[in-house]
């Protein structure tokens, strides 16, 4: 028995001082993956899309602001239960001078409206491939082409545009 303790604990060692020559390579060891070409999802070109917007309304230029929006154009209020409404082209001006002057709601002594929030907006608050949103204004990407697509009102300008 102590002999062949001797000769297990000398097989063990004499393994642990072997050195392993450098043989060919078995594909099976490494694994080569082709080159993939790099795609530049970061913003999935929502960004430059966003800057005309942000132009668009700045300068009040409302050809531009209503050839970046997608027609009808729903909006609804902020709870579930509310309905949601459709406006044409030509109700939109009207409908969207009201939305982005609305107090954003995150806060009742808060001053920000939603013009203010789009203007110091350098990121979307939810950026996926063809989805956008910015505090209450939602945009899609369809056939390659964003769009101002969704706005939520307040409870404020629900009324407002009721009157």
């Amino acid at each position: 028995m102590r002999l062949l303790f001797l000769f297990t604990l000398f097989f063990f060692m004499s393994c642990r001082f072997v050195k392993k020559e450098a043989g060919p390579v078995n594909s099976a060891d490494s694994i080569q993956q082709k080159p993939t070409s790099v795609i530049d999802t970061s913003d999935f070109g929502f960004y430059p899309f966003l800057e005309k917007f942000k132009s668009a309304v700045v300068n009040w230029d409302t050809a531009q602001i209503a050839a970046l929006t997608n027609f009808p154009f729903p909006t609804r209020g902020p709870s579930d239960e509310d309905p949601t409404i459709y406006y044409s082209r030509k109700q939109f001006i009207h409908m969207f001078d009201v939305f982005i002057h609305q107090n954003d709601g995150s806060n009742s002594k808060d001053t920000t409206t939603e013009l203010g929030n789009l203007i110091k907006t350098k990121k979307s608050n939810d950026l996926q491939q063809d989805f956008a949103a910015i505090d209450d204004m939602m945009f899609y990407k369809e056939n390659a082409v964003w769009k101002f697509s969704k706005a939520y009102f307040t409870k404020g300008t629900v009324k407002r545009l009721k009157r």
